[in-house]
């Protein structure tokens, strides 16, 4: 599970300023987690595998916001704001199956 910190870390972010913003944006981006993805909760805490690779896409969901945080009011932005990776990830999210090794 993505922490504040490991927010922070991530994003090479000293200090508190920006502590409201970033906790924001981690609701956000469990929120579309949620969201997006059937069972979520319940396979994040039965497959590790399932919950790294969550983890991850929430970074990404997390950078992008924050890094376009500007844009997001400027009409001129173009909605594209995901890369190909993001949805490539999600969509594997989506669909996930759990390998059991049987």
């Amino acid at each position: 599970m993505i922490t504040l910190s490991s927010v922070k870390e991530y994003l090479r972010i000293d200090g508190s300023a920006e502590d409201a913003l970033l906790n924001s944006l981690m609701a956000a981006a469990g929120a579309y987690m949620t969201g997006a993805i059937d069972d979520y909760a319940a396979t994040y805490e039965a497959d590790a595998n399932f919950a790294a690779l969550a983890d991850m896409l929430q970074f990404a969901y997390i950078v992008e916001a924050y890094r376009n945080r500007d844009a997001a009011n400027d009409p001129r932005a173009n909605d594209k704001h995901f890369s190909y990776l993001f949805f490539a990830q999600m969509t594997q999210l989506q669909n996930w199956t759990a390998v059991t090794g049987e």
